[in-house]
């Protein structure tokens, strides 16, 4: 199964991704992040230079034409969703 994670170099995407990844052998993750304030640069780059089931997007999801890239080109079974902002006062 192909699954696409968003948001995958926050707290909670990267922690997720892990887990899939440990948990679901035959599996490959797709990581879909912008980089803004809340990512894990170091934390995302050790996944992905450590594990050939993953690999990582550096898109903002807004993006509608680079997202549909991504699903034509990595045909994903399902989407989990982790994008967003950390503080309420930006989503305002």
């Amino acid at each position: 199964m192909t699954i696409i994670v968003t948001g995958c170099a926050g707290f909670i995407g990267i922690n997720f991704t892990k887990y899939w990844l440990k948990n679901h052998t035959d599996d490959k993750v797709i990581g879909i992040d912008s980089f803004t304030y809340a990512a894990n640069e170091k934390e995302i780059a050790l996944i992905e230079k450590s594990e050939p089931r993953f690999m990582l997007y550096r898109a903002d999801i807004c993006d509608r034409d680079k997202v549909f890239e991504i699903f034509k080109n990595e045909k994903p079974d399902c989407v989990v969703n982790f994008a967003a902002e950390t503080h309420v006062d930006r989503s305002i």
